[in-house]
């Protein structure tokens, strides 16, 4: 994993790395999965129903304040877009050594961010809850306990309660 001081909020270079070098490896990367019977991927899609809210807040602020309140940020993850094209902007993670009131131990609360779909300032928010990719690999490849309704529920119970963050 990478060292905590290169997940921080002025580390945006990572999602451009990201955008650029994903697309390019997915299908490589599928290609060996499917090999060795484990769900390997670098490109995913989000759905509606992982929707937490908009805020009105500019990225910046947004992303200083999820690293105050414990989140990192998620460059492993693969890269997303949401059904109307919209790429990700960011991907943050938050872990049960930093919110174990909201995070169970090898879960993890996982967070993209998305320019906002009315084309107002701000973001929007998507989220699901996971395995913990750390400890359960496998399990969190093959999306064993994933779940977009329980991600959306702690996303906003953290956010309204550790955030200055105002979902519209």
């Amino acid at each position: 994993m990478l060292p905590t001081f290169l997940l921080d909020s002025d580390d945006d270079w990572q999602e451009d790395l990201r955008r650029y070098w994903y697309p390019r490896l997915h299908n490589t990367l599928d290609g060996i999965g499917d090999r060795i019977g484990v769900p390997l991927y670098a490109v995913g899609k989000i759905g509606y129903n992982q929707y937490v809210g908009k805020f009105d807040e500019d990225e910046e602020s947004i992303e200083v304040e999820l690293v105050d309140v414990g989140f990192r940020r998620n460059p492993i993850s693969c890269f997303k877009s949401l059904p109307d094209g919209r790429e990700s902007e960011g991907s943050w993670v938050l872990l049960n050594e930093d919110a174990p009131d909201h995070v169970a131990p090898g879960m993890q609360l996982h967070v993209t961010i998305f320019e906002r779909a009315d084309d107002q300032p701000g973001r929007e928010f998507y989220a699901h809850y996971e395995n913990d990719w750390r400890t359960a690999p496998i399990a969190h490849l093959r999306a064993k306990n994933f779940s977009a309704a329980a991600g959306v529920d702690i996303a906003r119970d953290y956010l309204d309660d550790s955030t200055f963050l105002i979902r519209l």
